[in-house]
Parts: structure tokens; sequence; C-alpha cells
């Protein structure tokens, strides 16, 4: 077979995995492994295993007519070298061979005299570090930055930036290779049970604690700390559990891999970039960089200032933006983004066909990430704009989203309810929330209960619902719009006509829930409607009137009661006031 052939390798590991299992089954001995070519054979101390075993292979080589290189055959012994790595049995330990970890510093030092380098040097580079992680387990993490830098990249001599968070990486390699010796001994058999698992936990004003196995551990931050800054530095204080936890049960973790269970991501996750690991301390290190404490304070109060569903959308395309500029540039996390580096996104994510909406909340988390840590707004500007608005003509007509639920469509859900729920107080209950949210134009989250992240409760109490003979009053208290919690009344007359009524269906379902405070809509058992719920039983109503589920959502409500009043003639003011919108976003929602 010629050298370089494609199939080569497949062809020739085929072969060898019949010679391993025809050597098996001779022996009726398990003591045999391979890599393509090289054998290994494995046998106790003073049994004569493997002597037996290199013989039978002998043999079983010569029956077959397979060529054995007598110069590279060794053994049987205690020490011998296998594919490039030392192995020691009475030692019980793996060596590096010294001129291998000779060649790998000068190779890295070389590395870092460059400004740029190639897609080849990244692929040998990483080629001889997955070699000595074979022995160094524990450098694996320090390869991570140096692997994304290959992303993007096809043909072998791209070039790339090596940035700084790359150099500080081999920086760790060649510290830790100048005082190494080669050697690393072998570990028990690893044990990844939830028995050896540790969870810890860490809180600024109070201590720490940890638990493993039954056994817990528990401490006050020592009082000195307590005026210091150390004590708001989250992560150095979800860390030091972590360090008492291997001080107290050192024996115990001696030759095992032990998994720590933290809420602090920015400590499992330390070789990510900081941009891409979203954790408690976001406030303090969202730019890369560690900043003052009112600065950290007036981060703090911008990202509090926006809607948790608004942030979570902004935190993504954040993330996946300073991704892309990373992988592209090799920029480090703590450099503020240009408008270069904006439009080469957007044009990066238009190719990838993402609709203008898209394009525009993207451009929108930048801007306002930039601005929360103190950096100029890379996004204010012409080519901008105007490359969004261009892009938005030149593609098709694009589907317009979720569909409205109408009156008519609504009218069905409703005696579909009957159905589908199991009790007749099930079929009230959702009947009522659904005429709620689509006379009142309601989001989901104003309707069922639910405690929001910040901790406050959201949607509606029994106390928010007020009843009479010609309309029900709903008390909005905290919405999208609305985070400083000033509430707004909404008002739902009744309706004229013989299906849905958001007063006849409310009064109905009161007739059977039994009295009391709390969340307004509960299930016969008293637990609180919940939002997947609201949108699991509306689902499977469309799909009973016929129609896909898939184009309709909880927000189909919202959108039904514009459609319904733009065709119906209302001016716009009255639109904007019916749905509690402050610009012409509501033509987004007539279909």
């Amino acid at each position: 077979m010629p050298m370089g052939c494609a199939v080569a390798c497949s062809a020739f590991e085929a072969f060898s995995t019949f010679l391993d299992w025809a050597l098996r089954f001779r022996t009726n001995s398990s003591g045999v492994t391979y890599y393509l070519d090289d054998f290994l054979f494995v046998g106790g101390p003073d049994t004569g295993e493997c002597a037996s075993l290199l013989k039978a292979f002998a043999a079983l080589a010569q029956d077959l007519g397979v060529p054995l290189a007598a110069e590279k055959t060794e053994g049987p012994a205690t020490r011998l070298t296998y594919l490039g790595i030392e192995l020691d049995t009475v030692a019980q330990s793996s060596r590096l061979p010294v001129e291998k970890i000779e060649a790998l510093r000068e190779l890295i030092q070389d590395t870092l005299r460059l400004k740029k380098i190639t897609l080849r040097q990244i692929q040998s580079l990483l080629g001889h570090f997955n070699f000595a992680c074979r022995v160094v387990s524990p450098g694996r993490p320090f390869c991570a930055r140096l692997a994304r830098l290959s992303v993007g990249l096809r043909h072998p001599l791209h070039r790339v930036r090596l940035p700084r968070s790359v150099k500080v990486d081999l920086e760790v390699w060649l510290a830790f290779l100048g005082n190494y010796n080669g050697v690393s001994l072998w570990q028990d058999v690893l044990n990844l049970s939830s028995d050896f698992q540790v969870q810890s936990d860490a809180a600024g004003s109070i201590g720490f604690g940890l638990y493993f196995k039954g056994r817990w551990c528990a401490q006050r931050w020592p009082t000195a700390w307590l005026g210091q800054t150390i004590t708001r530095d989250l992560t150095f204080l979800e860390f030091f559990p972590i360090v008492v936890a291997v001080h107290i049960w050192t024996e115990e973790f001696r030759d095992h891999r032990v998994c720590f269970r933290t809420d602090n991501l920015s400590i499992p996750d330390s070789s990510l970039p900081v941009a891409c690991t979203w954790s408690t301390t976001v406030a303090r290190t969202l730019s890369g960089v560690p900043v003052e404490r009112w600065r950290r304070k007036v981060i703090q109060g911008v990202l509090a200032s926006v809607a948790p569903s608004t942030l979570r959308s902004y935190k993504k395309a954040w993330s996946d933006f300073m991704g892309f500029r990373f992988r592209l540039s090799g920029l480090s996390y703590n450099v503020p983004p240009t408008t270069d580096d904006v439009l080469q996104y957007l044009s990066h994510l238009d190719d990838l066909g993402r609709a203008p909406k898209t394009l525009k909340i993207h451009v929108a988390a930048i801007s306002f990430f930039s601005k929360a840590t103190f950096a100029q707004d890379p996004c204010s500007d012409f080519m901008i704009r105007r490359a969004i608005e261009g892009w938005s003509r030149l593609q098709p007509p694009r589907d317009e989203g979720r569909k409205p639920i109408s009156y008519g469509l609504l009218s069905q859900i409703r005696k579909k309810l009957r159905l589908i729920c199991w009790s007749r107080f099930e079929a009230r209950l959702f009947s009522a929330a659904y005429a709620i949210a689509f006379f009142g134009a309601l989001r989901v989250g104003e309707v069922v209960f639910e405690v929001s992240v910040r901790g406050s409760n959201r949607g509606l109490l029994c106390e928010d619902v007020q009843l009479s003979s010609s309309s029900v009053s709903v008390l909005i208290r905290q919405s999208k719009t609305d985070q400083a919690g000033k509430g707004v009344l909404v008002k739902l007359s009744a309706s004229t006509q013989q299906g849905p009524c958001p007063v006849k269906d409310t009064r109905r379902y009161l007739d059977l829930r039994p009295p009391g405070p709390g969340p307004f809509l509960i299930h016969e058992d008293g637990s609180p409607m919940s939002r997947y719920q609201f949108t699991r039983v509306l689902r499977k109503a469309i799909e009973a009137c016929g129609l896909s589920a898939q184009e309709y959502a909880a927000h189909s409500f919202r959108i039904g009661a514009a459609t319904t009043a733009a065709h119906l003639g209302l001016p716009a003011d009255r639109i904007k006031e019916m749905g509690r919108w402050r610009s012409n976003a509501y033509k987004s929602y007539i279909r």
C-alpha cells in the first residue's frame, strides 16, 4: 500500500483489529491493546503472561505472513516506550522523553515571538500539546483558546492575530515545562460517581458552606475581611470553599477525580473568555477588566433597568458578537468594539440569512453593553443604519411569524377546551385566562403568576381583578415596559356577542374557584397556572381546531387584539393605548 494513501489508515486499522481478535481468540487473554501497527501486551507480575503473548503474536504473524520489525520489539520488561511515552509498571508512572519536552519548549518560545500565526502552525502546536496531554492531563484547559483560533481558517497558510490571552496560556505551558521532570504518576481507577461530588456556595455578607458525602462544613468570613473589598469579590469567595474542601478531605481526594459544584461559572470555566461567561459577577467583569466599586454599582443599575427577557436576549447577542470578533481577529474581550467590528458581524449575520429584525436586536445589544461599560457606542453610525435598511429591502418578503388569534378562532378554542381539559373547572380556568389575554391585549407574563429572576411577583393576583355586571378591571402591577412597577388599570367591557366575553368567562370561573387570596388563575388543586401550561393547552386546542399549533404562541393573543382593532378601524392612538405601546411598535403586531 503506497505511503500517503488516503485509505491507508482505515485499511490497516481494520487489519490490526483482525490481528487483535485472532490473538485474543488463540490465547483467551485480554491483556492486548494496539494503535495501528503498534501492539502492547500486559500481564501480571511474575506470571510470564507478557512473554506468552509476545510468543503467540509472533507465531500468529508467521502463520499469516505478517512481517515483524525485530529492532522495534521490546520486552518483556517493566519499563518500555510505547507510542513515544515511557511506561514504568514498577513506579506506576508515565514519562515524556526529555528531548520531546525540550522540543516543545523551543516551539512555544518561537510561537510567543509571533504577532500572527498560520493555521498550519496552530495545528502543529496543538498536535504537540495533545501528545503531551496524554501524560500531563491538566494541560488540556490551556489548549482551548489556541484551538478556538483555528475556527474559520480553511487554508493552511491563512493567518490570524495571536491575542494576548493565548500567549498567556502558552506562557503557562512554558513555565510548567521548565520545572517538569516529565513524570506523571498513574491514578487508581477514577471514581466518577456522585459520591465524589462536592457542593459549595458562598455569600459575601455571611460566609461559605460545603457538602461532601453526607458531611458538611460552614463558616462565617473572618471579621477582618468584612471591612475590606475582598468580600465583594464573589469569584474569590466562591473559590475559597473549594480550597477548604481540598484541605479538609485531602486523603479521600487523593488519586481521584473530584467534581466541584458551584454556581459561579468563572470558577470551572476560567479558561473561557469573560464575555462568554455570564454569572452573578457579570457587573464586575462585563468588560473583561475589574472596575471600581462605583462603576460596578452603576453597571448593576443599568442592567436592572431593562426587562429580564430583554436582558437575556441582549446577553446572548453580545456573547455571539464578541465570540465572532475573537475568532475573526483574535482581539481580547476587554478591547471595546469598533464600528468596523459591528459591520463585519452584521454582514456575517446577513450572509446567514438572519432577518433585519434580528440584526436590529444585535445592534441594540452591542450598543447597550458598550455604553453600559463606559465605552463609546460603535452602533451610532450612518453605515449601520443604512446597511440594515438596505438589506431588508433586498431580502425577499418573509413570513410574518406568529399568527394572530382572532375573535372567531378564540370562539373555536373556547369550545375545544371542553374536550381537552379533564374537568369543567379547568375548562373555565383556561377560558377566563384566554379571554382576559385577548380582550386586554396582555402579555402572558402579565396574566399568569410567576416570580421573576429579581424576586418580584408578576401576573394577576385575586385583588388585581375587580368584577362588575358590565366590566372587569384588571390591574397590571408590573410589565415589560413598566419595570418600576407603577401599575396600570385595564378595564375590559362585556362583549355583546354570544361567544367569548371577559366578563362572562371571568364570572363563570369565579363561580367554581375557591375563595382566598393569592394568584388569580389557579388549578383545582390550588396550584397557580404556569406559562408552560398556558401555552401548551392553547396549542392543543389549536390542533383540535385543525390548525398548525407551531404557527401560534401565547403572544398571538396580543397580536390578535392589535390586528382585530386595526380591522375594526380604530385609530392608531386608541390601539397604542389599548396595548400600552409608547411608540409605533404596534404596527409590527398588525397582520
